[in-house]
């Protein structure tokens, strides 16, 4: 995608099993010599967006969409024209419509999401092709 490419600096944006899938992506950020940010707590990943430019990328990754606080940062992103990716499960819920470009995951997940473990191995799949393209 060229949005990773051509980013200065990517911020990744996650919390619960959300985290998970943005603490293996920021690995294989690492790996490829990408400059990046992530911290699992949601209050401090805030932080980051003040400091954010429009030659970075956030990236947004809720199964849902509709994370309180996720929301909130990708609000505050589209306010400051920072480009931005959201991993979620549609186009149409609060999170993708903030977005500049919506990977989708399969929604399969049960209502009852014990360990939300589809979505959370779709995620992780999608950064697989999203950082070899």
């Amino acid at each position: 995608m060229k949005a990773l490419e051509q980013a200065k600096h990517v911020y990744l944006f996650g919390v619960g099993g959300s985290a998970i899938v943005c603490d293996d992506f920021i690995h294989k950020l690492m790996r490829i010599g990408k400059p990046s940010n992530y911290c699992p707590d949601i209050h401090l990943q805030k932080t980051f967006i003040p400091a954010m430019t429009q030659e970075d990328l956030a990236i947004f990754v809720s199964y849902c969409g509709k994370t309180k606080g996720i929301v909130t940062a990708a609000k505050w992103a589209k306010e400051m024209n920072i480009p931005s990716v959201a991993i979620t499960q549609s186009a149409y819920n609060k999170l993708g419509k903030l977005v500049d470009h919506v990977l989708t995951v399969p929604s399969q997940d049960q209502a009852l999401r014990i360990g939300a473990m589809s979505s959370r191995y779709s995620s992780l799949m999608l950064l697989i092709f999203f950082t070899m393209d």
